[in-house]
């Protein structure tokens, strides 16, 4: 039973799309599963023992470091978005959970958790601004209160008000066809 419940660890970890790792208390990867080899590109043995900063940029090493230190004291982290660079110099978006690593007597001795490489989804979001950028038409997204969250350059050439005002603004401040009341209420109807 032991020997199956071991194999299908192993099984799963090592089949696992998801990054999972394990770092010493200086940081150094002690365990990595082989899904850190098709995102970054560098073999398992490469990177064991090294830094996790020597596969970050150097913003993101030092923003880094601060969280892996508040982890050695007992903190977690969830859904921290980071930046690693690959083995061919692309970077790569991971979006992180970890917490401390404890040894057989509760003493925190690393880090360790799982990652998701997000780099698709970055690069979806740039290319849906760009787009919303150049569109003709104007273009905005608010949030439930009716703030302008996202604005293109159409609606702010249509409107007369500059990216910065308009990001200041409500939508009731530019409507004036309706009252106040009704766009409240009309934001509310589509919630």
């Amino acid at each position: 039973a032991l020997r199956e419940s071991e194999a299908l660890y192993h099984d799963l970890v090592e089949t696992s799309q998801d990054l999972l790792w394990r770092c010493d208390q200086e940081g150094r990867f002690v365990f990595l599963n082989r899904a850190w080899e098709h995102t970054h590109g560098y073999t398992i043995e490469e990177m064991l023992g090294r830094p996790f900063t020597d596969f970050q940029t150097p913003e993101a090493g030092a923003r880094n470091l601060a969280e892996f230190h508040r982890i050695l004291k007992g903190g977690s982290v969830t859904n921290y978005e980071t930046a690693h660079i690959s083995k061919s110099g692309q970077v790569i978006h991971l979006l992180f959970n970890a917490m401390p690593l404890l040894d057989s007597y509760g003493a925190i001795v690393g880090s360790q958790g799982t990652a998701r490489d997000i780099s698709g989804l970055r690069l979806a979001e740039q290319e849906h601004r760009a787009i919303l950028q150049t569109a003709m038409d104007g273009f905005w997204v608010i949030d439930t209160d009716g703030r302008f969250l996202e604005i293109n350059d159409a609606v702010c050439s249509l409107l007369g008000y500059s990216r910065e005002e308009m990001l200041t603004m409500h939508v009731q401040d530019v409507e004036a066809l309706q009252t106040p009341e009704e766009v409240s209420a009309r934001i509310q109807r589509i919630r």
